[in-house]
């Protein structure tokens, strides 16, 4: 016998505990939750068994543990599954002493490749019943990201770089190809993940004008399981606000003042970033119709928003 890809207790995101298939039965409308049961009636199990990774024609075993949580010794007895996919022993009374468990094995053999669901019911003497739901769901495709890319602000034609990455939170291998508008450029564009693996994404923003920037960038899946299943997308917002960023120096001008022939006199000229970006900066000589007498030792740099830097 085969055993399946994995075991989950609880239903599958954006899937309710009921779905209409040829193979469902009718569920009790009250059905005692795995706390109130351990508390109430000292006995402690699951409450939902999962089959993944199934194939039709395939056989399957999962195992109800019961734990006797209690003070008392226990007798519980089972009532088979309603539909024939869900197999199990013949049902007797078992009696689980206080700190002991006993186990029953849930046999899943299905024979067409869509969803199944079912219950088993136990009967704990003297407290009452409840159910263990059975499922064996199909494969999906998912993906798990950030919501938002948020870069803040830009100075305008400064180049801004974040970096996010992304989790195939889904059953199956799936391609995945990102699309998203200008100013924004993300690399790579496009790739392949295999259930549980994650890629990473360089993104890039450069603002051409003081604007805010809003876009969709859309993350399109497509399976490579052979399972042919539906193309799913998946979209995060992009935003960033550019800006100019306002450079001063700290005094309007520099003054030597008189200097004799053939000394040296240096001066420190602060220059200042005001603004809520940081911006590239370059010191150059604005006129050459003269002598070579002024000497900058700064020639560029790269300010913070809100900072001074010195360069004499």
């Amino acid at each position: 016998m085969g055993r399946g890809a994995a075991v989950s207790e609880d239903p599958l995101p954006g899937h309710s505990g009921r779905i209409s298939t040829m193979y469902e039965t009718i569920e009790p409308q009250v059905m005692t939750q795995r706390y109130e049961r351990a508390h109430v009636w000292g006995i402690d199990c699951v409450e939902r068994l999962t089959w993944r990774g199934w194939e039709p024609g395939g056989s399957y075993v999962r195992t109800v543990t019961l734990k006797n949580v209690g003070k008392k010794a226990l007798k519980v007895k089972y009532r088979l599954p309603t539909t024939k996919y869900f197999e199990m022993e013949f049902p007797e009374t078992m009696k689980i002493q206080p700190g002991l468990s006993a186990t029953v094995d849930v046999t899943f053999r299905p024979i067409r490749f869509e969803q199944y669901d079912d219950f088993i019911e136990f009967k704990v003497a003297g407290c009452g019943s409840f159910q263990v739901k059975v499922s064996a769901v199909l494969p999906f495709i998912s993906l798990k990201m950030p919501p938002t890319v948020d870069f803040g602000y830009g100075a305008v034609n400064e180049l801004m770089t974040k970096d996010f990455s992304f989790v195939n939170d889904g059953d199956v291998a799936v391609a995945y190809k990102w699309a998203v508008d200008s100013p924004f450029v993300f690399s790579p564009l496009q790739g392949e993940l295999q259930p549980g693996e994650s890629a990473h994404v360089h993104a890039e923003f450069t603002p051409i004008d003081a604007t805010v920037n809003v876009v969709n960038a859309v993350c399109a899946l497509s399976d490579r399981s052979g399972h042919n299943l539906p193309e799913r997308s998946y979209a995060c917002a992009v935003t960033a606000v550019g800006k100019y960023p306002y450079v001063r120096f700290s005094e309007p001008e520099v003054d030597f003042g008189e200097v004799i022939v053939g000394r040296s006199v240096e001066q420190t000229v602060k220059l200042m970033n005001q603004s809520l970006v940081g911006t590239s900066y370059e010191v150059a000589r604005g006129a050459d119709d003269h002598d070579h007498v002024f000497r900058c030792t700064g020639k560029g740099g790269y300010l913070k928003q809100k900072s001074p830097c010195g360069t004499a």
